[in-house]
């Protein structure tokens, strides 16, 4: 803990005070007057050494010189203690700012790619729907959504981090994180099983099974369940919902073969 300057100050001014009372070691004037004003210009001069403005118009002489220098080395060190723990809190803060941003950014950009992927799968979809298969540019589409999802998926572990405690994520937050990674995933499901019952080039679509199986790979790889509980129960119950979708597209692949 840095010592407080007004202690040092007075202590100085004490020692300056002492020192007066022999001869040829005080400081010129404190060396006359009566008690009282001897005490004040003491406090004057410790002060005025204290905060490295000069030596003013009182002059030391003998021992009180090397006190006078002590001091002196002594209140510069404690200034530049005070400069430098003023700018790294102030650097501190535009680092916390800074951090804060890019959390926030990644929160909103994890949620944005999950809802641009699924938006993918719907166009996919309602193709299906339409015309009863999948042209090349729709299996183009989704497995662009299939990969989307996955690298965004990857993101979420970072928001358990210990980097983000110090953050703004907060029940509400993880609900939102996990609700849209859970509705994109259970549109996959519904679209898995659009795509095996209307179009059986599906069966045969390696580079989308592929794609599905790395993704599933990726969101059981998070196991968010063993390594940072969740911030709630509730959510918790939710991220395991997710993990059961997996399953069940993974198990529409084995069925498959």
């Amino acid at each position: 803990k840095t010592p407080d300057s007004a202690v040092i100050t007075l202590g100085f001014a004490s020692v300056y005070w002492l020192l007066a009372d022999i001869p040829g070691n005080g400081i010129v004037p404190i060396e006359t007057g009566d008690p009282i004003t001897r005490a004040l210009n003491a406090v004057y001069y410790s002060i005025i050494i204290g905060t490295t403005t000069g030596l003013g118009d009182i002059a030391p002489h003998g021992v009180s010189r090397l006190f006078t220098a002590i001091q002196a080395i002594l209140s510069f060190i404690l200034l530049a203690m005070f400069v430098a723990k003023f700018a790294a809190r102030k650097q501190e803060k535009v680092l916390n700012d800074i951090h804060q941003i890019s959390f926030d950014s990644s929160f909103h950009s994890i949620r944005n790619g999950l809802y641009v992927a699924r938006k993918d799968i719907d166009t996919v979809i309602v193709l299906v729907l339409e015309h009863g298969a999948v042209s090349e540019k729709g299996w183009m589409n989704l497995r662009a959504a299939l990969r989307q999802i996955q690298i965004f998926s990857k993101h979420i572990p970072d928001f358990y981090r210990k980097t983000a405690k110090t953050h703004a994520f907060d029940i509400d937050r993880e609900m939102l994180l996990i609700d849209s990674l859970g509705r994109t995933l259970f549109r996959l499901v519904e679209a898995l099983d659009l795509f095996r019952r209307r179009d059986k080039a599906f069966l045969e679509e390696k580079r989308v099974e592929r794609e599905f199986m790395s993704l599933i790979r990726t969101v059981e790889n998070m196991s968010l369940h063993e390594e940072q509980k969740t911030l709630d129960p509730e959510n918790h119950e939710a991220f395991q919902e997710i993990l059961n979708s997996t399953a069940e597209l993974r198990a529409y692949f084995v069925a498959s073969k």
